[in-house]
């Protein structure tokens, strides 16, 4: 009798996590940083807004709630990455699924600037937010079907079936064929 292999860490899985860290905590921890690191050289400044950037006033706590959800999405994808327990299989797509929605509307408000508020960086930033919106769907989507992928199964559960050896050996026998093939 044969042992069964030990599942692996499905490449797509790791694809889907990194996927995910850099959507959801890489890219909102940077822009935080970037807005708190200016509103900190701006009131910094000696001569009083060289820039021409006026920060005083301004309130960042409202940043701390947006900064502390992305950390937290980063311990659960770290949490995901070890793949015990199991049930990471299903936490993750859920968090993944409820952020995505909740940051969507989030991005898509209306200001209540008013219509005629519209400086040079609007449109700049309309545009951003529309690229990571499709962003954001396109990673959700793609952690949400790959976590249910047999090979991801196999991973978080620790073990293969006997379903999931049989595609095991299908993919093996698949790609060990055309090498066969061009070497006949």
């Amino acid at each position: 009798m044969t042992a069964t292999p030990t599942p692996r860490r499905p490449f797509g899985v790791m694809l889907a996590l990194v996927g995910g860290v850099l959507v959801f905590s890489v890219i909102p921890s940077l822009m935080i940083g970037t807005l708190m690191y200016l509103a900190n050289y701006v009131q910094n400044d000696v001569e009083g807004g060289i820039s021409g950037i006026e920060f005083s006033g301004a309130n960042f706590q409202p940043l701390l709630v947006p900064l502390m959800l992305a950390l937290i999405y980063l311990g659960l994808a770290i949490w995901a990455w070890r793949g015990k327990p199991p049930v990471a299989r299903f936490v993750f797509p859920l968090v993944t699924a409820v952020y995505c929605i909740v940051t969507w509307g989030l991005l898509t408000i209306p200001q209540a600037n008013g219509p005629e508020v519209f400086d040079s960086a609007s449109d700049m930033a309309q545009t951003a937010s529309t690229v990571y919106i499709f962003a954001m769907i396109g990673v959700t989507v793609y952690i949400g079907w790959f976590m249910n992928r047999w090979s991801a199964r196999a991973f978080y559960r620790g073990y293969y079936t006997k379903r999931d050896l049989q595609l095991l050996q299908d993919v093996q026998v698949g790609q060990a064929a055309p090498q066969m093939a061009v070497g006949s």
